[in-house]
């Protein structure tokens, strides 16, 4: 399996930026910019050998008020662009390239920094640490003194076993004449190669870290997650949603062989979701934005005119307003919608996921984290669903933080993976080890087992075939996560 990242999606200011490219086995996070349109695309993914994209322009939209003013910033819009990299208007040139790094390199600093020889990756030099004592991306602060040093010791902390990470702005350049939020903008974006299970193996994660800036308080912010599905053929996709556990997807019209690329937010409840074509027929109500009126209609889920979405058909008329685009369940007495029940004839679409926010104060954060599932072997969209909680619950087991075969700080190695249902695990640390916790896919705890020493021998007679999670916590309260699977 090959899994690919196109960069992220942030506006590219007249300047092209050298990719790096690093690899972990026969897996590949690529940073490649797109100076040709001045913008470039997030989480671009090639898998088993398609030769497909499946994501493109993951892309934050900010709507706010504040005593009844309003705010708005666009990123990567198709006229309006309000993020330019850097930390802000003021310091437009701290932190303004992609940094990408591995845990393997961190785990080589982390032991290699204070060797006469050693010189640090550029992915872990250029980190983007801190600003002076100002937390900014994070990392592991080994001498406590609040500022990134890596010639010190300190590194990266990631999720996944290869990260991105880029920061953004909105004061600098402004394409809306909306007032500038004033908000900076982290985004982080990952994957676990070979971690074994069919899921993650498919999965790209993503964690947005939003800092108010500004002196004014949001009465609501609204945080749209837009994303345009690329599939086979863009003339032939659908797209839906996902109530129960957050997600949009779209995916083949075509009945024989299906696709699936589903966006998920993790960490918070979605107040509405809306689709857009992508067919170029800019004045139809439901077509791509062009004024900045269209984009706060879209994350209203209101099409560019104001109307709202509706029930049934393609959303553009009914007699019932819904807030949801085609979530193929019965929600508050609406009945069941989907693009394969109406009949709708395919195209290129995009979705934005929305989320709010209130009482959102200077210098505070708002955290959006996400997921990006590719799938082709699934045959319905209950089965798809299934996939999506699967995902829901390593995260909630995990947070993502942990969850990798390859070493970190504690150290801790689990083999043999795959292991036998009737042999044994053996589990060896760095630092001791309080407890451990097997979980399902589901989320449901297997078996725990009180260990207070640097190794465990655990048989796993009990447990039938199946892709598990292990969580070793240790005397120190701190936890690491594996993927293992037992045949």
């Amino acid at each position: 399996m090959r899994l690919t990242l196109v960069s992220l999606s942030l506006w590219l200011i007249n300047t092209c930026l050298t990719a790096q490219q690093g690899t972990i086995d026969n897996q590949v996070i690529k940073v490649d910019l797109d100076t040709t349109e001045n913008r470039s695309a997030f989480a671009c993914a090639h898998i088993d050998n398609i030769d497909t994209a499946l994501i493109e322009n993951l892309s934050c939209w900010i709507y706010a008020k504040s005593n009844n003013q309003e705010y708005l910033s666009i990123q990567n819009g198709i006229n309006y662009n309000d993020f330019h990299y850097g930390l802000s208007a003021t310091n437009p040139q701290l932190f303004n390239t992609i940094s990408m790094v591995s845990r393997p390199q961190i785990v080589d600093h982390k032991y290699q920094f204070n060797q006469p020889n050693y010189s640090a990756p550029m992915g872990i030099n250029n980190w983007p640490g801190s600003n002076n004592q100002t937390p900014v991306a994070s990392f592991v602060d080994v001498d406590q003194n609040s500022v990134y040093e890596p010639s010190k010791g300190d590194y990266p902390f990631i999720r996944g076993d290869q990260c991105l990470v880029s920061v953004s702005h909105d004061e600098l350049i402004r394409s809306t004449a909306f007032p500038a939020l004033k908000t900076s903008l982290v985004q982080y974006a990952f994957i676990f190669p070979k971690s074994g299970d069919p899921v993650l193996d498919h999965t790209v994660g993503f964690r947005w870290v939003l800092k108010n800036q500004s002196d004014r308080t949001y009465d609501t912010a609204k945080i749209g997650v837009q994303f345009h599905g690329l599939l086979n053929k863009l003339n032939s996709n659908y797209i839906g949603t996902d109530v129960k556990n957050n997600a949009m997807f779209a995916y083949n019209s075509n009945t024989t062989k299906k696709q699936y690329t589903s966006v998920m937010v993790l960490n918070q409840a979605l107040t509405n979701t809306m689709y857009y074509k992508n067919a170029g027929q800019t004045s139809n109500k439901n077509d791509i934005p062009l004024l900045q009126e269209h984009y706060v209609n879209y994350m209203h889920s209101r099409w560019k005119d104001g109307d709202s979405l509706k029930l049934g058909s393609t959303g553009l008329d009914g007699d019932s307003s819904i807030s949801f685009a085609f979530p193929n369940t019965t929600l508050n007495g609406f009945s069941a919608w989907s693009e394969d029940n109406v009949g709708n004839q395919g195209g290129d679409r995009n979705g934005i996921l929305v989320c709010q926010f209130k009482n959102w104060a200077p210098n505070e954060y708002r955290v959006i984290e996400g997921a990006i599932l590719f799938q082709k072997d699934v045959d319905s969209l209950p089965e798809l669903y299934q996939r999506h909680e699967m995902i829901r619950n390593v995260y909630n087991n995990s947070d993502f933080s942990n969850l990798s075969k390859i070493p970190q700080t504690h150290g801790i190695k689990i083999y043999p993976n795959p292991a036998n249902t009737n042999g044994q695990i053996h589990i060896k640390s760095e630092q001791e080890i309080a407890l451990i916790k097997i979980f399902n896919t589901k989320g449901a705890l297997l078996s725990k087992q009180l260990i207070n020493a640097k190794s465990a021998h655990l048989n796993q007679t009990n447990i039938n075939r199946q892709t598990i999670f292990i969580q070793v916590q240790f005397e120190d309260g701190t936890t690491d996560s594996r993927v293992l699977i037992l045949q």
